[in-house]
């Protein structure tokens, strides 16, 4: 990935920057800055390759808008309220399992006394 990057820097970060949104942009951002890949070509290729992703779907809503309004609007009177609980569900249910496996990673972390650790013992102290 090193070689293709440094190879070619130009498309490292202009093609995840076009991709929609379920392909992950930040590793690519991230490896760029890592590579040292220059500011004269990082700037200019993800700034024309976000415009022209965000130009075509502007296109795209300017062009579609209008007639998939009716579309649009009998859907989320119809199904509106199961999208919505299907959202807030997942926020909820993303929310609960962050709390707890930061509980658990929290008491794996916490030092432990009693016997465990009257078992350890520097060799200053067995002396």
């Amino acid at each position: 990935m090193t070689h293709w990057s440094e190879e070619h820097s130009l498309l490292s970060v202009a093609l995840p920057a076009v991709l929609p949104p379920p392909a992950p942009l930040m590793p690519f951002l991230i490896a760029a800055g890592a590579l040292r890949m220059p500011r004269r070509t990082f700037y200019p290729s993800f700034l024309i390759s976000r415009f022209l992703r965000h130009a075509f779907f502007a296109w795209l809503g300017v062009r579609y808008g209008r007639a998939i309004m009716p579309l649009y609007n009998r859907l989320t009177e119809e199904y509106g309220w199961i999208l919505l609980l299907v959202v807030w569900g997942s926020v909820l249910f993303a929310a609960v399992y962050a709390f707890i496996k930061l509980r658990t990673a929290r008491k794996a972390l916490r030092p432990r006394s009693g016997i465990a650790s009257a078992a350890v013992r520097t060799p200053s102290e067995a002396a």
